[in-house]
């Protein structure tokens, strides 16, 4: 009898140190991948292009991402009237902020809001205006 335990024991710590490997090796496979909002952002970053502008109202601001407790993560000065496919963009926009919601969930976020700096016209090419970031309540 006990040497039938010890066998059931022996099988039973090898099947649990075979499942804690895989997930040690699967989870270090998924820390290698980028994140899948990567090629997104990257795809954004091409449909808006080089932003040129002759005046700060050839200018607008995107925002990018989304924060845990609301809002963009980031904002990105383009030239809309260069973007060839609006459409397009928007719905990449939209699938970016779905993927950073994927990648967030469960974290906790300081919760300050990117407030939008806007955009303007710089030596040819859209910039963005003054980033600020507003506390819990709307205080700077």
């Amino acid at each position: 009898m006990r040497t039938e335990m010890r066998s059931e024991l022996r099988a039973a710590l090898l099947r649990l140190s075979l499942a804690v490997l895989l997930t040690m090796v699967g989870a270090l496979a998924r820390a290698d991948a980028p994140p899948a909002s990567v090629p997104l952002r990257e795809a954004i970053e091409r449909a808006i292009g080089t932003p040129a502008c002759r005046t700060d109202a050839d200018c607008a601001s995107l925002g990018l991402g989304e924060r845990a407790c609301g809002g963009p993560e980031r904002y990105l000065p383009y030239a809309p009237a260069q973007v060839k496919d609006p459409a397009r963009l928007r719905a990449l926009v939209r699938e970016h902020a779905a993927a950073r919601r994927r990648e967030q969930a469960g974290r906790v976020s300081h919760c300050a809001m990117q407030i939008d700096p806007g955009a303007r016209c710089q030596a040819a090419r859209c910039v963005a205006g003054e980033a600020k970031t507003a506390a819990p309540g709307g205080l700077y």
